[in-house]
């Protein structure tokens, strides 16, 4: 990563921990799953209206750090609207990213900004602050699929 690249994401990531999308409860949520990270207290809940095999709306509601709050906003923008399949792929490439072979030229194409996400690849304690909000959407997935 460059290090004009590497300004752009920090700048992403602190817009978005600091002034979070989609953060509240969802009265007609129809999945709903939280995951919670023991090591550091970081803890997320994951709300979805699904109609049919569609993610129509997405919120979180948690506490952690800056991390955690930024993937968790990103990630109720980046499923607004796709399937669920679609979603559940998008776990598994966030997954590859962060890790220190990272995603593949076409993966990091398919996610567009939640590649600023990848800045924790070299730091295996934050990894998990990144991958908690789509370990959540993947149990909301699951377990009511």
């Amino acid at each position: 990563m460059t290090p004009e690249v590497a300004k752009l994401y920090q700048a992403l990531i602190l817009e978005e921990s600091a002034h979070p999308q989609n953060r509240g409860p969802l009265a007609a949520a129809t999945h709903n799953a939280s995951k919670h990270n023991a090591l550091c207290g970081d803890q997320v809940t994951l709300h979805l209206v699904l109609e049919g095999d569609r993610i129509n709306q997405a919120t979180f509601e948690g506490d952690g750090c800056a991390m955690l709050l930024a993937s968790a906003s990103l990630l109720t923008e980046a499923v607004r609207g796709v399937p669920s399949a679609d979603a559940t792929a998008l776990v598994d490439i966030i997954r590859r990213l962060v890790q220190p072979e990272g995603a593949s030229e076409a993966e990091r194409a398919r996610l567009g900004k939640l590649t600023a996400l990848e800045g924790v690849r070299n730091v295996p304690a934050r990894r998990r602050c990144v991958t908690l909000p789509w370990e959540t959407l993947d149990a909301a997935l699951l377990e009511h699929g």
